[in-house]
């Protein structure tokens, strides 16, 4: 088993997390004052605006800049009237205007408002409640028969009348009154969140799903964690007391000296920076290439440098996918990328060998918190994965998008903007008045024109007039400032060179 420790930073108003195993790191989660944008888990009181009876959908405001989304399937109806509901105006289960209680289920991507449902979930560190869904269910990672048996049986037991409730992974060895203990203070909670609807405005925040400390302790701290490292003594107190009362008192809790860099002195400022890269390099060479679209995610795989111990070329390829899928289940988690993922990997020959590759990568996302799902190989060698999608990835919280690109990476070509400049000079120049023009431009199209990039008819023009180039590094790549002089005393940058 590997040795798993977390490392809880805290500096100013920003909070970084850092579960490492075997020192490499597993998962990451940052947090500041600034990110509201983290909306999964709360609880609202929302007014709905909108119903699409096409879309068996409504539109909810919960006090944010877009609505909130709610699909008919999180509504408070019987699935088995779902049709008769939205063909019906007057069954409608909501209808604009109507105050209702809704929980995020999703955060806010893009320009896309938050996904809600009027079916909360309570989460505790054993159990996650739903007030009004009864059901029970266990967590996919318990697996021994007998341990699921018992705590399905617990759970009917413990839960109120007409409540359903998961067992989470953190139950397996949890006794009954450790349950029915969590039960009722989630049961608490609810009663409380509920009486504060009656009074609350549309907007209003009901329930909050905890700071990022109090959600690290609940779902990252379990009993194979040996440690957990904060420079916060603030963090380090509340620490120890939520671990107490939940009876975690083996884990060790060290006060790191705040006047150093936690994360730099355990090699966790390289291994984050190194989750911005579209390209990972694996141990033996061969490389992962991840690029997002808006539809889903493209990992590519390559052998890259390595090449093998065999001089059989499947056995070769064999290995580096080996390799590559438990990276890539690490990745998933990492970068925390959900919605459909789709991996390329190498070709192979042998329905064994992908046979092994398909239980080998099924294996690797065990580890996963999230609900993964692998749906199988295609006839091309595509591996189709789902990863089911709650949060923004994380390069949403340490990146912001280029003001320059808008987010494409790509720029316009240096060559196309010197006609641009060309034009608007031979605009200026229509003014008999003016007798020189000063163009400022990024300094790849500055060193073009200075080239020679311009036509000859547009020497031929300006005869009589003069034309001045500044480069400047600020100016975006497609952006051409064009200053006309009507007079020969010319208040030139000390940058500017006269081109003609």
């Amino acid at each position: 088993m590997s040795e798993r420790k977390l490392f809880v930073d805290a500096f100013g108003s920003i909070t970084r997390v850092a579960l490492t195993e075997d020192g490499e790191l597993a998962e990451f989660m940052i947090d500041t004052p600034e990110d509201d944008c983290r909306l999964v888990g709360n609880v609202y009181l929302g007014r709905v605006t909108n119903v699409l009876e096409g879309m068996q959908a409504a539109f909810v405001d919960i006090g944010r800049e877009r609505n909130a989304f709610l699909f008919v399937s999180d509504m408070p109806v019987d699935r088995r009237d779902i049709e008769s509901e939205i063909r019906s105006p007057d069954r409608l289960s909501v209808r604009v205007g109507q105050e209702i209680v809704v929980q995020v289920l999703k955060d806010e991507v893009g320009t896309k408002g938050a996904r809600v449902t009027t079916n909360p979930s309570l989460v505790g560190r054993y159990v996650v409640a739903t007030p009004t869904l009864a059901f029970y269910g266990i967590s996919r990672k318990i697996e021994d028969p007998e341990a699921r048996a018992r705590l399905a049986k617990t759970l009917q037991s413990v839960l109120p009348e007409g409540w359903g409730g998961i067992a989470r992974t953190q139950s397996a060895n949890a006794s009954k009154r450790e349950l029915r203990h969590e039960v009722e203070s989630l049961e608490i909670l609810y009663r409380d969140l509920t009486e504060k609807a009656k009074t609350a405005k549309v907007g209003e925040l009901l329930y909050g799903d905890g700071d990022l400390v109090t959600r690290v302790a609940r779902d990252l701290v379990t009993d194979d964690v040996t440690t957990v490292t904060t420079n916060s003594p603030d963090l380090a107190v509340r620490l120890r007391k939520y671990l107490s009362l939940v009876g975690l008192t083996s884990v060790d809790i060290i006060l790191y000296p705040s006047g150093k860099d936690l994360f730099g002195d355990f090699d966790l400022t390289r291994q984050v920076n190194r989750l911005l890269s579209s390209r990972v390099i694996l141990p033996s060479g061969g490389t992962l290439v991840i690029d997002k679209t808006e539809a889903l995610t493209v990992i590519d795989v390559n052998s890259g440098k390595f090449v093998g111990n065999s001089a059989v070329l499947e056995d070769t390829v064999f290995a580096v996918n080996l390799e590559a899928a438990n990276e890539i289940a690490r990745q998933l988690r990492l970068r925390n990328i959900g919605g459909i993922v789709v991996v390329d990997f190498i070709d192979m020959e042998l329905e064994a060998h992908r046979k092994a590759l398909l239980e080998a990568l099924e294996n690797a996302l065990k580890k996963d918190r999230v609900k993964t799902r692998i749906a199988g190989m295609t006839s091309l060698g595509l591996v189709q994965i789902t990863r089911k999608k709650t949060r923004n990835e994380i390069s949403y919280y340490l990146q912001e998008r280029c003001p320059h690109c808008g987010g494409s990476g790509r720029v316009v070509a240096a060559k196309l903007v010197v006609p641009k400049a060309a034009k608007l000079i031979n605009k200026a120049f229509v003014d008999p008045t003016v007798c020189a023009v000063l163009v400022s431009v990024h300094p790849a199209v500055a060193d073009l024109m200075a080239r020679g990039a311009l036509s000859k008819e547009c020497e031929t023009l300006w005869q009589g007039k003069r034309v001045y180039v500044d480069a400047v590094a600020a100016i975006e790549r497609e952006t051409v400032r064009l200053t006309p002089f009507r007079t020969a005393l010319l208040d030139l940058p000390d940058t500017a060179r006269l081109l003609y």
